[in-house]
């Protein structure tokens, strides 16, 4: 029987990158967000994350730490070493505080991969930012073949998207060219794919449809949320993610640059500080707080 009910606790880190004796709590809220100033590891910490579970079924993507911790003649990433903490239920056995020490010490990284507890998980990156038309190589006219998205969760999506980008859209559709897909929408007044839309427009669409697919007790990654984004529709983006989070039980966990993120209640916010010793992490820093450790006011 497969398990289910999967919840990260917290991971604790003796070193992983620059990352140095941290212990992040993920518990507080479905939405926890993790805040910092470039270069303090807030992506490392979406890459060891990412690559705690193997996928429940063959439609998931199997992230490795090969996948974020390439090893270069700068570093091999040896005597890296993390735990974390899961609660998950397999058939009448429920299982707390379930302990799993990933670590580096030879040539590749233990425990085996297989030996991983199963959740499905969805890391949605930086990459994700680039826009259609950046990506095409095609300098011709594009012939492609439309495909309306009307299913259930297409159509979620498609309202969704119109709420957080305040906009009416009528349909939603997948666009085809041999092996290349592109997204399509309509308005009232004009139909567009994504190779005329905007990066923002994109992202969210992406975003979106990744959080709605996903099963129950699914855990959704996302780096540098705020990316591309006005605040009027990143908080209506946050206030749509919350909501499915809730209702699917699902953990959404993101890094941001966005102070303006702290005003939001349902966030769990996680502000990673690096000093020479280790590295520490407040939670629920407000602007007031972090005026005091820096003296400066945002």
């Amino acid at each position: 029987m497969a398990i289910s009910q999967q919840k990260l606790k917290k991971i604790k880190i003796e070193n992983l990158k620059g990352l140095i004796d941290v212990e992040i709590d993920f518990t507080e809220k479905p939405l926890v967000a993790i805040l910092g100033p470039n270069g303090v590891g807030k992506s490392t910490i979406l890459h060891a994350i990412a690559c705690i579970n193997k996928p429940i079924n063959d439609d998931s993507v199997n992230y490795k730490f090969s996948n974020f911790f390439i090893p270069t003649p700068h570093s091999i990433w040896n005597g890296s070493s993390f735990f974390a903490y899961q609660d998950f239920r397999d058939g009448s056995n429920n299982t707390i505080d379930y302990e799993t020490n990933f670590h580096k010490e030879t040539a590749r990284w233990a425990p085996r991969y297989e030996n991983r507890k199963e959740r499905y998980v969805s890391f949605i990156g930086i990459k994700t930012c680039l826009p259609a038309i950046e990506k095409e190589t095609r300098q011709s006219r594009i012939q492609f073949n439309t495909i309306p998205l009307d299913d259930e969760t297409s159509t979620k999506v498609k309202e969704l998207a119109g709420a957080v980008l305040n906009k009416k859209y009528v349909s939603y559709n997948r666009h085809n060219l041999g092996n290349t897909e592109y997204l399509g929408v309509s308005t009232e007044t004009i139909s567009y794919s994504s190779l005329s839309m905007g990066a923002g427009e994109q992202r969210v669409f992406y975003i979106l449809s990744e959080v709605v697919k996903a099963p129950s007790y699914g855990l959704i990654i996302i780096d540098e949320i705020d990316l591309l984004l006005h605040q009027d529709a990143l908080f209506k983006l946050m206030e749509k993610l919350n909501e499915i989070a809730i209702a699917k039980k699902l953990q959404i966990i993101f890094t941001t640059h966005s102070q303006a993120l702290l005003s939001l209640d349902f966030i769990a916010v996680r502000h990673l500080y690096q000093t020479p010793q280790k590295t520490l992490c407040f939670n629920n820093t407000k602007p007031d707080a972090l005026q005091r450790l820096t003296g400066e006011q945002i």
